[in-house]
């Protein structure tokens, strides 16, 4: 009745039946979003489950459009060398905890990419028992920077209380970009507990600063505290140390240590910053405000703070 069908088409009959029942991967949230992510035009964030889905793509540009409570754990952003403009919004809630040597709102920042006019406020905390590299950190924005952050503010706790060679701070953990006009009111804490370097590298900003533009116009107004089992201490208000070394607690109000030449420029310090020759637990440092630079020898009671 119908006639002979051809080969060709019972073929492609049979290729549109198996495509049609092939599952199908869930639309980009951002689908149903305004913006198009181009720097004219970037995605419109308005929700934790937009957050969630930010892509570490270079080239993609997101706006936070009101303040975001995050309701669950976070999964840090990983290498993103996009830009996420703040726009003066906050996100709140932050809630890291991972074994992880990067961590942060966003575990990388890359080459290129761009975090600005952003607060957050919630803890990061670094559970690695190893060597933490020198070049990854913990921070409260970004574990690790090698792109630009300007105008973002901190607010809560930053810590790794074991492990070795760490980097940890409120604004990047370890910093190979630039940051500039940033403000940490965090408490930071960073404790070796031993190893090949008995190394802990912690400030306001960023624990440790080889960027190739030096930190500007930045400050910190939270408790900075270091603690390594072994009798080196570098505290200083801006920084612990200007020389790349090891076997120490290099704990400073901006960095804990940086290269000379780009030496944070501009910078204040508010906040307590304490060295400690100890493998021992942070005491309650909140109170402390004058003197702002002082060195502890173990057992340290809190009376005697």
């Amino acid at each position: 009745m119908f006639g002979k069908i051809k080969k060709p088409a019972i073929l492609l009959v049979a290729i549109c039946m198996i495509v049609s029942m092939m599952p199908r991967p869930p639309l980009s949230v951002f689908a149903e979003t305004e913006g198009t992510g181009t720097a004219e035009d970037p995605y419109q964030i308005t929700t934790e489950a937009e957050l969630k889905e930010i892509s570490g793509d270079r080239g993609r540009h997101y706006k936070l459009m009101n303040d975001i409570v995050l309701t669950e754990e976070w999964t840090p952003i990983f290498s993103f060398g996009g830009t996420l403009d703040g726009n003066g919004k906050t996100i709140s809630g932050l809630n890291v905890s991972s074994t992880k040597t990067s961590n942060g709102f966003i575990e990388s920042l890359a080459s290129g990419g761009v975090v600005k006019d952003l607060t957050v406020y919630g803890s990061v905390t670094c559970l690695n028992t190893g060597n933490c590299g020198g070049e990854n950190g913990t921070g409260g924005i970004v574990g690790r920077n090698g792109g630009t952050i300007t105008g973002c503010e901190f607010h809560g706790t930053v810590s790794q209380r074991q492990g070795d060679n760490m980097c940890v701070a409120g604004i990047a953990g370890y910093n190979a970009g630039v940051i500039s006009d940033c403000k940490n009111y965090g408490d930071i804490t960073g404790i070796s507990t031993g190893g090949s370097y008995d190394a802990v590298y912690v400030g306001g900003i960023t624990g440790s600063n080889h960027g190739t533009v030096e930190i500007s116009k930045c400050a910190n107004y939270g408790t900075i505290f270091g603690s390594v089992p072994n009798t080196n201490t570098y505290v200083g208000e801006i920084w612990g140390s200007n020389s790349w070394e090891y076997q120490g607690a290099y704990v400073g109000g901006i960095t804990g240590d940086t290269k000379e030449s780009n030496a944070p420029k501009d910078c204040s310090n508010e906040g307590a910053v304490v060295g400690e020759n100890a493998n021992a637990e942070a005491v309650a440092l909140k109170g402390i405000t004058s003197p702002k630079n002082i060195t502890l020898s173990a057992p340290v009671s809190k009376a005697e703070l």
